[in-house]
């Protein structure tokens, strides 16, 4: 089982803000995000190597640019688990910087994964990928071929600790395939990138751990974005974002309802 983890606007972030900076913040405070995420501890007091990521059980790490490869260490229930419950840290931990949010894609497949060399091949990898691409949040997804893996007892009682899964309506980018064609007033084809269509697919539930609970405001200065503030796409990405967390986080639900 392989995860494909690409962090969200990077292009955009990469364009717009000096290199030094993207890489002593936002990758200063991913790389110790994820050393949490893998070693379930505090990382050290220098910022974690590529070497320090790796090492540890639970799962094979991979990482190029803006995008980490994850993968099963075995081909069993305990390392699907391990996988989907690593893939799930590390969406929580990175959920509330905009400048490291990920999208996860999670298939299952033979691949070919020789890390000394830095090679790794499959079609599972290809198709990881492409599920994360069409993704419209910063969230994660499991392919068809991928829930067919996950045990049927987890189902039967709605997905028990550890498994970090949650039945959800997952916004995806519309494709041809969808049969959605959509056109402006003047009957021209509207890019696919702003049409959004929903399926109930397994989704990974990031809110499962124990937190206090976060207002995902869009700024320090404002609650909720305006036509003005970012394109179109990346405020329905934000939307999306809430959204499931207002419909699927427990922990959130409670607070508010003993605030209200």
């Amino acid at each position: 089982m392989v995860a494909v983890c690409d962090i969200l606007g990077f292009k955009t972030i990469l364009y717009s803000q000096p290199l030094e900076n993207i890489v002593k913040f936002g990758f200063g405070y991913l790389r110790n995000a994820l050393y949490h995420c893998l070693h379930h501890e505090n990382p050290p007091e220098h910022d974690p190597t590529l070497e320090d990521l790796q090492t540890q059980d639970r799962v094979g790490f991979a990482w190029f640019s803006d995008t980490i490869l994850l993968y099963s260490l075995e081909d069993n229930e305990d390392g699907y688990q391990k996988l989907i419950e690593t893939s799930s840290w590390v969406i929580n931990h990175t959920i509330v910087r905009p400048d490291v949010r990920f999208r996860i894609g999670v298939s299952y497949g033979k691949v070919f994964i020789d890390p000394e060399n830095r090679i790794y091949l499959g079609k599972a990898i290809a198709e990881a990928y492409e599920l994360q691409s069409r993704q419209e949040w910063s969230g994660g997804a499991l392919t068809p071929k991928t829930e067919a893996k996950i045990p049927h007892y987890t189902k039967e009682e709605n997905f028990p600790h550890p498994w970090h899964l949650v039945r959800y309506r997952v916004p995806l980018k519309a494709t041809k395939r969808d049969g959605i064609t959509a056109v402006d007033e003047d009957n021209k084809p509207i890019h696919d990138k702003l049409i959004t269509v929903r399926y109930p697919m397994l989704a990974i539930d990031w809110t499962r751990f124990l937190h206090s609970s976060f207002k995902m405001d869009w700024s320090k200065e404002k609650a909720e974005p305006s036509a003005e503030d970012a394109p179109f796409d990346v405020i329905i990405k934000w939307k999306n974002i809430v959204e499931f967390r207002d419909e699927v986080c427990m922990f959130c639900k409670e607070h508010y309802s003993e605030i209200s």
